[in-house]
């Protein structure tokens, strides 16, 4: 057979994480001016053109299009990033309308990945959004997410947002994590945390010190039964079951995030000249300084050895899980 005229992949853009994402062109990759976008415009009095081109090049994975999923991705589209792939393996519930946004009761039954696919296509005719239809944990679709320039966790397992953590190290990819928390006891309050995690740069979700993962949910949840068990009791820490779903929870925690990568991608204060990492913290998220969080050389995510191992590996394993550090 003939060869083909071009065998090579023309490169576009060389992607480089560190205390500021940067973003190389070579020569020879094809130039082309963006459009002038009117919905930006008002953007302009604080956002460079440096940075507006850098959030509008860039393909963003969220990972979770539950309840705070579908906000995250609205706000990063409306700083203009115009490419996405999502990955959820749920569908929409008659339970899940007090919490995801723009779900209608017509939508009851579809993928969740599916309906913010069509959403953020209705809000941007242009930009591109990806639907995978998977469990992360147990189909670990790597080769996806090596695809993407920065990552996105909105799950509320910690064994997703383990999964999250080591593909952003095995593909060097920086990695933005969001949890929110209701607390009951001794009163009510709602608690919310951001973790930029840069691969080579920060510590990530594994061996900050800061106990951001629970041994024993990761073990649970690859248990069918555990796992179905923990869902049902939703994200209130010290209540069994009946846990409710507050939207305007999940909007602060998603806008914390948003401002957090745009931060990160201008290299503003809030995450210079480190990305910060963050805490459960009561009624305000808390970012601690990193400097005693820096990438232990044995972790089995971030660690030497392990970061970087791409597409070449068989992806994160999450049975490692023992060696969490707390």
């Amino acid at each position: 057979t003939r060869a083909p005229a071009n065998p090579f992949t023309p490169v576009e853009r060389i992607w480089i994480p560190g205390t500021r994402l940067q973003g190389i062109r070579p020569n020879s990759s094809r130039r082309r001016e963006p459009a002038a976008d009117q919905t930006l415009l008002r953007h302009t009095d604080f956002v460079t053109p440096e940075t507006s081109q850098i959030v509008g090049a860039l393909r963003v994975g969220v990972v979770g299009c539950g309840g705070l999923g579908p906000i995250v991705a609205e706000n990063l589209m409306r700083l203009g990033v115009r490419e996405f792939a999502l990955f959820d393996p749920d569908t929409l519930e008659a339970s899940n309308l007090n919490r995801w946004l723009g779900g209608r009761r017509t939508d009851i039954g579809r993928a969740k990945a599916d309906l913010l696919a069509e959403r953020l296509r209705d809000c941007e005719p242009s930009l591109r959004a990806e639907a995978h239809r998977v469990d992360v944990v147990a189909a670990n679709p790597l080769a996806a997410a090596g695809t993407c320039d920065l990552l996105v966790s909105a799950v509320d397992n910690d064994a997703a947002r383990l999964w999250a953590n080591r593909a952003a190290n095995a593909c060097l990819v920086p990695l933005f994590d969001a949890g929110v928390r209701v607390r009951t006891a001794p009163r009510v309050d709602f608690l919310t945390r951001i973790v930029p995690v840069v691969p080579g740069v920060t510590a990530c979700l594994e061996c900050s010190g800061l106990s951001l993962l629970d041994r024993l949910a990761i073990g649970g949840a690859l248990d069918g039964m555990t796992a179905m068990v923990r869902a049902r009791a939703g994200y209130v820490e010290d209540a069994p079951a009946g846990a409710p779903s507050v939207m305007a929870l999940n909007t602060r925690a998603a806008g914390d995030l948003a401002l957090a990568v745009l931060s990160y991608l201008a290299g503003w204060s809030a995450c210079a000249p480190r990305p910060a990492i963050g805490k459960w913290a009561e009624a305000r998220t808390i970012l601690v300084e990193p400097d005693a969080h820096l990438p232990a050389k044995d972790c089995p995510s971030c660690g030497e050895g392990n970061r970087a191992r791409g597409l070449l590996a068989d992806g994160p394993r999450l049975r490692e899980s023992s060696s969490v550090a707390r």
